[in-house]
C-alpha cells in the first residue's frame, strides 16, 4: 500500500513590489520503504509543501495531507516532522527525557494522566544507541550542542510516526559526522517499512542516498527521477533546478 499526497494549490498574493507565488502540485505517490529527496532552488516551494503536509498551513485548493492509497483504510498514516530550525522541534526548558516522553502517543483516557513509568522506560530505551544523550537525559535541551539537538529532534519525530517522516533541511547545519549518523537512522527507519522525505539543497547527498528525487521549480513539479534512470546524474539535476 502506497502513500498519496493529493493534488494541491497554495497561493500567496504579491506583497509591496514582490511577485505573487503559487504552489501547484499534482498527486504524488510515495512508496513504503522509500527515501525521497525534495530539491529546488530557494523560493521553489519546497518548504511551502512541507508546511502544507505538516498541517501548519492549509491549501487553497485540494487536500494538504497524506493518505493511504487503499481507500477503505480508516487510520491516517502517522507523520513525524523535523523542521529546519531545530529549536522549533523541541522544548528547550525541558530535559531530553521529558521531550521524548511528551512525543510518545497516548490514546483514550491515557491522555488525561501523567506519562507512566512505562513511557519513561520506553524513552530511555530509545537513547540506548546514543550514549552521550543517555548520559545527559536529565539535562535541559538548551544545554545540548546543535548536533545533539538535531539527533534528539529526530528521535522525537520517530515516536510520532511509524509511517512517514518529513525532514526539512535537517542536515543543513550539522557537521559531517552528525549528518552521517542521522542518515543511518533515516535508512534504518526506511528499512522498517517507513517512508522519509528530506527537503535539501545538497545534490551530491541526494544522488548518493536517495531512492528518488523530486524537483520543484517556481511552485511546479518539474522532475520525478528514480535511481537508475538516465537522468540520475548531477548535471541533469542541475539543469532541472536552474530551468
Amino acid at each position: 500500500m502506497d502513500l498519496i499526497s493529493p493534488a494541491m494549490t497554495k497561493h500567496f498574493p504579491a506583497r509591496s513590489a514582490g511577485e505573487d507565488f503559487t504552489l501547484s502540485l499534482p498527486e504524488i505517490r510515495y512508496r513504503v520503504g522509500e527515501l525521497v529527496f525534495l530539491m529546488g532552488h530557494n523560493g521553489s516551494g519546497k518548504s511551502v509543501y512541507g508546511r502544507l503536509l505538516s498541517g501548519e498551513w492549509n491549501a487553497n485548493e485540494g487536500a494538504a495531507h497524506i493518505r493511504w492509497s487503499e481507500k477503505g483504510t480508516q487510520v491516517a498514516p502517522g507523520m513525524g516532522i523535523v523542521m529546519q530550525q531545530v529549536d522549533q522541534n523541541l522544548a528547550l526548558d525541558l530535559t531530553i527525557l521529558e521531550n521524548l516522553v511528551l512525543r510518545i502517543p497516548r490514546h483514550g483516557w491515557a491522555i488525561l494522566y501523567k506519562p507512566s513509568t512505562q513511557h519513561r522506560y520506553r524513552a530511555e530505551a530509545s537513547l540506548s544507541n546514543h550514549p552521550e544523550l543517555f548520559r545527559k537525559r536529565h539535562h535541559q535541551v538548551s544545554t545540548l550542542s546543535l548536533g545533539q539537538r538535531q539527533t534528539l529532534a529526530f528521535l522525537c519525530a520517530r515516536f510520532q510516526s511509524s509511517d512517514i517522516l518529513l525532514l526539512d533541511e535537517f542536515l543543513a547545519s550539522t557537521d559531517r559526522a552528525t549528518s552521517q549518523s542521522l542518515l543511518v537512522m533515516v535508512r534504518e527507519f526506511v528499512a522498517e517499512t517507513g517512508t522519509a522525505i528530506i527537503i535539501s539543497h545538497d545534490l551530491a547527498m541526494a544522488l548518493e542516498e536517495a531512492d528518488r528525487i523530486l524537483v520543484l521549480q517556481r511552485g511546479l513539479l518539474v522532475g520525478d527521477i528514480q535511481r537508475g534512470q538516465d537522468s540520475w546524474a548531477l548535471k541533469s539535476l542541475e539543469n532541472l533546478i536552474s530551468l
